[in-house]
């Protein structure tokens, strides 16, 4: 999944969301498994847009139903809870990225180039402050003459 997702897709049309997320947020597990079982695709497609590993991907996984589940008496727009998920997971892999790239050691400029392609959303802005974070503590360490 490379761009942003905007709303309810073709396949979401006729989908009673809302009475999905109110049936699941009373404790029904069989509106619950549905919501997984219907939504679980865009989770995945996200968390492999990110190339994270298996474990990873699984994290995001988790993390993303669970605040789903917390937070699932105050989706505004019942029909677009996949934006909302999907919005959920790519922040959830960006925190895994950043996170990684903060204690990983720079080995070679071939690895900077990694930090900017983890990711084609407006989260570059963010991933290439953390880059130029990196080289520029990287720079200080040199000495003055090789500066």
């Amino acid at each position: 999944m490379t761009g942003s997702y905007e709303g309810p897709t073709a396949a979401d049309r006729g989908i009673d969301y809302e009475g999905l997320l109110a049936r699941a947020a009373k404790g029904d597990q069989r509106a619950w498994d549905t919501l997984v079982d219907l939504l679980s695709g865009r989770v995945w497609a996200v968390a492999r847009s990110y190339r994270l590993s298996r474990a990873d991907a699984e994290d995001v996984f988790q993390v993303s139903f669970l605040r789903l589940m917390s937070h699932i008496q105050t989706i505004r727009q019942p029909a677009s809870v996949g934006a909302w998920l999907a919005t959920t997971a790519r922040r959830e892999c960006l925190r895994l990225v950043q996170q990684r790239e903060r204690y990983r050691l720079v080995e070679n400029s071939g690895d900077l180039d990694h930090i900017a392609e983890a990711t084609s959303r407006p989260e570059d802005e963010i991933l290439r402050g953390e880059r130029d974070a990196v080289v520029l503590r990287g720079f200080l360490r040199l000495s003055p003459a090789c500066q």
